[in-house]
C-alpha cells in the first residue's frame, strides 16, 4: 500500500542533477548511473520520459497530462506515486528533505553485504589511469589484436607440444620459495590485471574512481569498479572492458611460456618465467568461470543483455522450485527466463559442488596447531553457502502450503503414504558386479632344463592328452657329458678292484729292483763325494804354494822399489825405471791377495755339490725301501673306502645326467587346451630352465570370479543364486550359485575401492565361454522390503564413510 507523500499535490521532486542516463544497447532501454553514489539503474522509456519530465518544478496533473500525450495512455495516480517513492528511495528524485552532500563516498564495506562475497576500496586509480592511456592507446588497435592473437596461438601449440615437460615440473617445485614467489606473482599479476580493465574503460570515454580488494567465497581477489562501462551503448565496447584484463594475462602467459621454452632448464629465469605462466594460465581459467563474480561472468551478462544475472538467476530458480513443489505463485513470463534458469541451476549445482568440498576438507582435519582454526572457518563457510543451497527449496512457502493450498497438502501427504507403502513392498536384495572367467585347472608348462626347443608340432587352441608329448629340449653336450662320466666310473671301479687285490709279485720284485737300484747310486754318490775330497786337498796344496810364491815375488818388488828410490836420490837411477819398479811391487802384492781369495773360495764351495747329492740318494733309497714295504703289507681299509666314496659320487653324476636326459621330453601334466599363442613359432628358440613354454587349461569346468563391493560382501553366503550376463552374450543369462567367498579383501583399480571376490563354478561346455570372458553379474540375497534395503545401505554407508570422521 502507497504511503503519502510529504510534499504538496500540485509540486513534485525532481531528478537528481548527479544523475547520468545513456540510452542502452537494447531498444527502449536506459542506463542511469548517479555520480555521487556510484550506483547504476537501468529503466524503460516510460521512466525515462517521467525523470525528463521532472527536471524543473511540475505538477501531477501536468505529468500525467504529457504522459498520456506520449504514449497515448493514462498514467494513474497509483502508478505516478509508487514511481516517486521509488525514486526517493533509490536516490533518483530529490524533494529537498534528504540532502545528499555531493563529496560523499559510499562506505568502503558495504552494509548488510554477503561475508562470503564483500568489497574493500582502497584508492582512487583514475588520475594516474588520466597519464597512462594516452601513451599505449596503441594496444586498443585492431593490428595490436591480432599480433596478440598469433602470440597466443603460437605459445599455445608450444605449450601443447611441452605439455609433459611442463607438468612434470611441479612435484620438484613445490618448496616454500615456490610459494612465496607464487604469492608476488599473483599480486603483481592482478594488479595488471585491475589496471587493464580501468585503462579499457578509461579509453572508452568511462571514469575509474575505485580499485579495491574483494573475498569471493573466502578466495582472496582484487577489483576495478569500472561501472561507468554501463554508459556505453556499444555493447562491444563493455565486453572490451570485462576481458581485457584476461587479455592481458594470456598475453603474459605467452610471453612467459616462450621465454621458458627458450632459455636454459637450470636457470633462475626458466624457472621464473614457467612459474609465471603457470599463475597467468590459472588466473584465466578462474575468470573466465562465469559462475563466479569475474570477467567471465560480467562478459556473459553483458552478452546475453541480462545485467542482474547473479541475483535474478538464483530468484528465478527458486520461484521455479517453489512453484512447482510448494504451489506458490508460478513466475512471471520474462524474455531471458530460460537463461536465467539455466544459469541459476548452474550456480546452484557450484555451489552443491562447493559445500561437498567444504564438508569433505572439515571432516579430513588433522590435529595440529591450525585444527580450532580450520574447524571454525569450514564449519561457517559449510553453513553460509549451505543456507544458500537450501533456501530454493525450503522457505516460508511450506507453511502457507499448509495453510492455503489443500490440494497440494494433500498430494504431499499421499506422495509420502505411497512411498511408505512402496518401501515396504518385500523385493529380491542383491549385489551386483563384474565378473571374469577362468579354468579351474590352469597349468603352466615350463623348460626343466636351458637348451634349444624342438619337436613342437602344437599350436594355440589344440587338444593335448595327458603325458602327451609337447615339445622337447636338446642339450649338444649332453650326451658327450654322459659318456665321460661313464669312463670316469669305469676308471673308479677298477681303481678299486687293484686296491682291494693288493700288490702282485711283479710288483713287489719290481720294487725290490728299484731298491736296488738306488742303492747303487747312493753308493756311486758317496765315491764320487771320495774322489771329490781328495781332489780338494790337492787343490788346496797347489794353492799354497802358489800363495807362497806370490808373497815372496811380492817381497822381492818391494824391496827392489826401496832400493830404487835410493838410486833415484843419489841419481844413480832415472825417476822412469825408480816408477816401473813400484809398479811391478804393487802388481805383485795384488796377485798374491788375489791367490789367497781363491783358496778363501775353494775352501767354501769345496765339495758341497758331491755331499747334496750323495743326500738326495739317500732320500730316494728311502722314498724306495717304503714303497716296497707298502707293498709288503697290502691294500689299506682306508684307501678301499675313500675309492668306494668316490666311485659312488660318480656314478650319483653319471644318473644326474640321464635324469637330465629323460627330462628332455617335455610332457602335458593334465588333459586340455593350449592357449599359448604361437607355439611352433619357438622351435629353436634357446630357452632358460623354469621359462614358460605354453599354458594348458583344462576346459570341462571353470570358475566365474566376481568382484563384489566390500561393503556388501557381509550378506554373502554360499549357496545363493547367482546370475551372469557375459558382455558378448547380451541375451544369455548363466545361472550357477555361490561356491565360496574369498578370505581376503583386494584393492580395485579400475573402481577404486576394496572388493571382495566371490567364487562361482560354471560346469559347461559350451564353446562360447572362453577363458577370460567377463561380463555383470548378479547375487540374489533374499527377499526384503525396500525401505530395509534402501536404510541398510544408507547406515552401511554411515558406517564406513562417515563414522571415522
Amino acid at each position: 500500500m502507497s504511503t503519502p507523500l510529504k510534499t504538496a499535490s500540485h509540486s513534485l521532486p525532481r531528478k537528481r542533477a548527479s544523475l547520468t542516463i545513456r540510452p542502452a544497447d537494447a531498444p527502449g532501454r536506459y542506463v542511469v548511473k548517479d555520480s555521487t553514489t556510484n550506483a547504476f539503474f537501468q529503466i524503460g522509456e516510460e521512466e525515462f520520459f517521467l525523470l525528463s519530465q521532472l527536471m524543473g518544478p511540475n505538477t501531477k496533473a501536468n505529468l500525467r497530462r504529457e504522459f498520456a500525450k506520449r504514449f497515448g495512455a493514462p498514467l494513474s495516480s497509483g502508478d505516478l506515486t509508487d514511481f516517486i517513492e521509488n525514486g526517493l528511495k533509490y536516490g533518483l528524485l530529490d524533494d529537498g528533505t534528504t540532502p545528499l552532500d555531493s563529496t560523499q563516498r559510499p562506505n568502503r564495506r558495504l552494509k548488510g553485504e554477503n561475508p562470503l562475497y564483500f568489497r574493500y576500496r582502497l584508492f582512487d586509480p583514475d588520475r594516474i589511469l588520466s597519464r597512462i592511456e594516452p601513451a599505449i592507446r596503441f594496444v586498443w588497435t585492431i593490428e595490436f589484436v591480432v599480433a596478440s592473437l598469433l602470440l597466443i596461438a603460437t605459445a599455445a601449440i608450444v605449450a601443447i607440444a611441452n605439455r609433459g615437460e611442463w607438468v612434470s615440473m611441479f612435484p620438484d617445485k613445490l618448496t616454500w620459495q615456490t610459494a612465496a614467489l607464487t604469492f608476488f606473482f599473483i599480486l603483481v599479476a592482478t594488479l595488471f590485471h585491475e589496471f587493464a580493465h580501468g585503462l579499457t574503460c578509461k579509453h572508452f570515454g568511462g571514469k575509474v574512481h575505485e580499485i579495491g580488494a574483494m573475498m569471493i567465497l573466502f578466495m582472496p581477489c582484487m577489483y576495478c569498479n569500472v561501472s561507468d562501462a554501463w554508459l556505453f551503448r556499444e555493447r562491444w565496447k563493455r565486453i572490451a572492458v570485462g576481458i581485457a584484463g584476461t587479455f592481458l594475462d594470456m598475453i603474459a602467459w605467452a610471453l612467459m611460456t616462450l621465454l621458458w621454452r627458450a632459455t636454459d632448464q637450470d636457470s633462475f629465469v626458466n624457472y621464473a618465467a614457467w612459474l609465471l605462466s603457470s599463475v597467468c594460465l590459472g588466473r584465466t581459467f578462474f575468470n573466465l568461470t562465469p559462475l563466479l563474480k569475474l570477467d567471465g561472468y560480467y562478459v556473459l551478462s553483458d552478452w546475453l543483455r541480462v545485467p542482474n544475472l547473479s541475483s535474478d538467476g538464483p530468484e528465478r530458480l527458486r520461484n521455479t522450485v517453489q512453484w512447482f513443489l510448494w504451489g506458490s505463485p508460478r513466475p512471471k513470463p520474462h524474455p531471458k527466463g530460460t537463461v536465467l534458469l539455466a544459469w541459476g541451476a548452474a550456480n546452484w549445482l557450484f555451489m552443491c559442488f562447493f559445500l561437498y568440498a567444504i564438508v569433505v576438507s572439515f571432516f579430513a582435519i588433522d590435529a595440529g596447531p591450525l585444527t580450532i582454526f580450520k574447524t571454525v572457518f569450514s564449519a561457517y563457510a559449510g553453513f553460509m553457502i549451505g543456507k544458500s543451497v537450501l533456501k530454493v527449496f525450503f522457505s516460508r512457502e511450506i507453511f502457507r502450503m499448509l495453510r492455503s493450498r489443500p490440494r497440494h497438502t494433500l498430494a504431499w501427504v499421499g506422495g509420502f503414504a505411497g512411498l511408505a507403502f512402496v518401501l515396504m513392498i518385500p523385493v529380491q536384495d542383491r549385489a551386483v558386479g563384474t565378473f571374469s572367467v577362468r579354468p579351474a585347472t590352469h597349468i603352466d608348462v615350463v623348460a626343466t632344463e636351458a637348451g634349444f626347443l624342438q619337436q613342437i608340432k602344437l599350436n594355440e587352441g589344440d587338444s593335448v592328452a595327458s603325458g602327451a608329448t609337447i615339445a622337447a629340449i636338446r642339450l649338444p653336450s649332453l650326451e658327450s657329458e654322459i659318456a665321460g662320466a661313464e669312463a670316469l666310473v669305469r676308471e673308479a671301479f677298477a681303481e678299486l678292484r687293484r686296491i682291494s687285490v693288493g700288490p702282485r709279485p711283479e710288483e713287489i720284485q719290481q720294487q725290490q729292483d728299484a731298491v736296488a737300484q738306488a742303492d747303487q747310486w747312493l753308493d756311486r754318490a758317496r765315491r764320487q763325494l771320495e774322489v771329490a775330497r781328495l781332489s780338494h786337498q790337492q787343490q788346496l796344496v797347489r794353492l799354497d804354494y802358489r800363495i807362497a810364491r806370490a808373497d815372496l815375488v811380492a817381497k822381492q818388488a818391494n824391496a827392489t822399489a826401496d832400493y830404487s828410490r835410493k838410486l833415484v836420490q843419489v841419481q844413480a837411477l832415472t825417476g822412469h825405471q825408480q816408477r816401473q819398479n813400484e809398479q811391478h811391487a804393487a802388481m805383485s802384492a795384488l796377485e798374491a791377495d788375489r791367490m789367497k781369495s781363491v783358496k778363501s773360495q775353494r775352501e767354501t764351495i769345496a765339495y758341497a755339490e758331491q755331499e747334496a747329492e750323495v743326500v738326495r740318494r739317500q732320500r730316494a733309497l728311502a722314498d724306495e725301501e717304503s714303497k716296497l714295504r707298502l707293498l709288503s703289507l697290502g691294500g689299506r681299509s682306508e684307501d678301499i673306502e675313500a675309492q668306494k666314496s668316490q666311485l659312488r659320487q660318480l656314478e650319483q653324476q653319471l644318473e644326474l645326467l640321464k635324469q637330465t636326459r629323460q627330462r628332455l621330453a617335455i610332457a602335458a601334466p593334465v588333459s586340455g587346451l593350449i592357449i599359448t599363442s604361437h607355439l611352433c613359432e619357438q622351435n629353436g628358440k634357446f630357452v632358460q630352465q623354469g621359462e614358460l613354454i605354453c599354458v594348458i587349461e583344462e576346459s570341462k569346468s571353470v570358475l566365474a570370479e566376481i568382484a563384489i563391493p566390500e561393503r556388501r560382501q557381509h550378506r554373502i553366503e554360499v549357496g545363493q543364486q547367482v546370475e551372469l550376463r557375459p558382455f558378448a552374450m547380451s541375451t544369455e543369462i548363466i545361472a550357477t550359485t555361490v561356491e565360496r567367498k574369498a578370505p581376503s579383501v583386494t584393492e580395485s583399480i579400475i573402481e577404486s575401492t576394496s572388493m571382495v571376490t566371490v567364487y562361482c563354478r560354471l560346469a559347461t561346455n559350451d564353446a562360447t565361454i572362453l577363458s577370460g570372458t567377463t561380463g555383470a553379474a548378479r547375487v540374489y540375497l533374499g527377499r526384503r522390503p525396500i525401505g530395509a534395503i534402501i536404510a541398510g545401505r544408507i547406515a552401511s554407508f554411515a558406517q564406513t564413510q562417515i563414522w571415522h570422521w
